[in-house]
């Protein structure tokens, strides 16, 4: 009896944490996907209001600043890239370690960036939310 317990209980934590994969996954991708769209209603949906998004040059920027960008031509981005991804959970709190290769115009100048990426998501009633975000050149 303690064996089918026991097989329960992992079985069900496994569930759990496979439908928090997906779910994280899928706001990962979603908010890639709205990037490279510009489509600034639902990053607004995946992106905290407070988040500091840290840029390889060092900058960093509110969630306004960075729609701001992308709605004025500033920054496009045209390719995005994710790969190695490596999750640390904590509690409502997901570390996103990952590779990145992004194609961007900044100011209508095209530039490729190769970074070592941590992006730091949040569960919240809505979804997961991306709360901070730090990246560093390769």
């Amino acid at each position: 009896m303690r064996y089918i317990i026991t097989t329960f209980f992992l079985l069900f934590s496994l569930s759990i944490f496979a439908q928090v994969d997906a779910g994280l996954k899928k706001a990962m991708s979603n908010l890639n996907i709205a990037m490279l769209k510009r489509d600034t209603v639902a990053i607004k949906k995946l992106v905290d209001d407070k988040i500091k998004y840290g840029h390889s040059n060092g900058m960093v920027q509110s969630g306004q600043e960075i729609m701001d960008d992308m709605y004025n031509g500033k920054l496009l981005y045209t390719d995005i890239k994710q790969t190695d991804v490596e999750v640390q959970k904590e509690g409502d709190i997901v570390l996103v370690r990952s590779k990145m290769l992004i194609d961007v115009a900044m100011n209508s100048k095209p530039a490729e960036f190769n970074l070592s990426v941590l992006q730091v998501w949040m569960k919240k009633k809505t979804g997961w939310v991306l709360i901070a975000r730090q990246s560093g050149k390769m």
